[in-house]
């Protein structure tokens, strides 16, 4: 959910769409052409046929490539809030529910070892929801360090994240909406040159098989393409901890600033200040006035110790599932190859 409201970021890729975008599409697109040409990793096949073509097939060919890496830069930019949400692990189906449940688990057991550990507690308040809202967990941690950062000013000021940010972003200053920006391009790029990777794993492996190459360009080519859609993984989970703490220190810094933008004072106390935001995003996302309304008592207790799960479980992370599944693809691509 939160990199849904958070991809309404205005020019978000205005500056950084021929870096994170249209480079690594022409890239994808001319990759693509080589293997297709050269019936798999065979270069020097794809370069006799660039040789063997006319001048004018030559241009139609580069101005082809680079019409089809324009589409589709802007197909992933049109698709950034659906990718990452994909990678959030919002997923529908018999075949997901299985694995959602496996995935929050699993989180949610390394979670709680976590806190249960003084020297690595700060790092789980940043990388995990809190373990006493276990409705908050997500199957991937992608999903887990975004959710955190939404969950931050539920926690702190009973403030709705979802509701409040897109009213709290029109004031914030332009070094901090550079930030941000900056910020959530570094994480987009790396789940955009994650999905390209994989589709070109996907590619190269089926033109292997269709033209019955050599059972070593389908592993090179298949996993190679997955292990290059994990490192850039990788590095948007790198980008989103540098996003989600960003937003954090947007609500801490200018949370009073909308106070004042909509003719209010601010609280005296933490406890006004809880119930002021309680009241007013109830205003805002369900129309109840807000003097009608008061924060429930219990929303400002103490939140409970965490309870630790003491039933025995196989380990296995969101990330095994893939390379489980990657596994057997590959292994399944080169068996078949070995009966042709």
């Amino acid at each position: 959910m939160l990199g849904a409201f958070l991809g309404q970021t205005p020019g978000l890729f205005d500056r950084r769409f021929l870096l994170h975008l249209l480079l690594p599409s022409l890239g994808f697109c001319l990759s693509v052409s080589v293997v297709l040409a050269g019936s798999g990793l065979n270069i020097g096949q794809a370069l006799r046929t660039w040789e063997g073509m006319s001048g004018s097939a030559r241009a139609l060919a580069g101005l082809a490539l680079l019409l089809a890496a324009g589409l589709l830069a802007s197909a992933l930019s049109g698709c950034r809030t659906a990718i990452c949400r994909l990678f959030e692990g919002y997923w529908t189906g018999f075949a997901a529910e299985a694995a959602l449940r496996q995935g929050v688990a699993w989180h949610r057991r390394r979670c709680d070892a976590l806190h249960r550990a003084p020297v690595s507690r700060d790092g789980a308040l940043s990388r995990y929801p809190l373990p006493t809202r276990p409705e908050d967990f997500r199957p991937t941690r992608l999903g887990n360090v975004l959710r955190s950062a939404e969950q931050y000013p539920q926690v702190r000021y009973s403030m709705d994240a979802v509701v409040v940010w897109p009213r709290l972003y029109q004031i914030l200053p332009d070094p901090m909406t550079a930030t941000l920006a900056a910020a959530r391009a570094d994480l987009d790029a790396g789940l955009g040159l994650s999905v390209l990777c994989l589709l070109f794993g996907v590619v190269g492996a089926v033109e292997v098989l269709w033209e019955q190459g050599p059972w070593s360009w389908f592993l090179v080519l298949w996993w190679g393409g997955c292990f290059a859609a994990y490192l850039a993984y990788r590095s948007a989970l790198a980008g989103a901890s540098v996003y989600a703490q960003h937003v954090r220190v947007a609500f801490d810094l200018h949370r009073y600033d909308l106070i004042r933008q909509l003719g209010d004072e601010p609280p005296s106390s933490p406890e006004e200040e809880r119930d002021y935001w309680y009241r007013l995003c109830q205003f805002w996302h369900r129309g109840i006035p807000r003097d009608h309304v008061r924060l429930p008592a219990a929303s400002g207790s103490p939140l409970p110790a965490p309870v630790p799960d003491h039933t025995l479980r196989i380990p296995l992370p969101v990330s095994g599932y893939f390379w489980t599944l990657a596994t057997a693809l590959g292994v399944a691509g080169a068996v078949s190859l070995g009966l042709y």
